[in-house]
């Protein structure tokens, strides 16, 4: 799990090898879409967490039954017995796609979680096809 909250977090992501190039620019994009949100300019640092967001993005060997991001109530999440805010399928270039899951813990606080949908494991690609609206074989293509 890498969380993303600021430019740093930025740079990591372009520099590692965790996401093919479509996926990273999609977080990035989605990144600087919430920046311009929030009117945040250049010349300030920028830190979601510090205006009430964060960006997760969730890798293949997490534990999804005990994620360690603290909710109302709860020091960690189980994904599969979660009720998120909303999922969304996003197609990519390159035959990439990725699930969006959308938390809304209050009215000042957003999780965004990310992850691949070429690495999900059978039940958690059925619990994210379900919620985003589709067929199984739809979430899985």
């Amino acid at each position: 799990m890498l969380t993303i909250s600021n430019h740093v977090h930025i740079e990591q992501l372009q520099e590692s090898s965790l996401l093919p190039a479509a996926a990273s620019h999609y977080i990035i994009t989605q990144f600087e879409t919430i920046k311009t949100m929030l009117h945040q300019d250049d010349h300030k640092p920028l830190s979601l967490d510090s205006h009430g967001y964060c960006i997760v993005l969730l890798e293949p060997s997490d534990n999804f039954r005990c994620l360690p991001i603290v909710g109302p109530g709860s020091s960690q999440i189980d994904l599969l017995e979660s009720n998120p805010e909303y999922v969304e399928l996003t197609s990519l270039p390159n035959e990439l796609s990725m699930y969006r899951i959308c938390f809304m813990f209050d009215n000042e606080s957003c999780l965004l979680m990310y992850i691949l949908n070429d690495s999900l494991d059978l039940k958690l690609g059925q619990w994210l096809a379900e919620r985003a609206g589709l067929s199984a074989a739809e979430g899985l293509q």
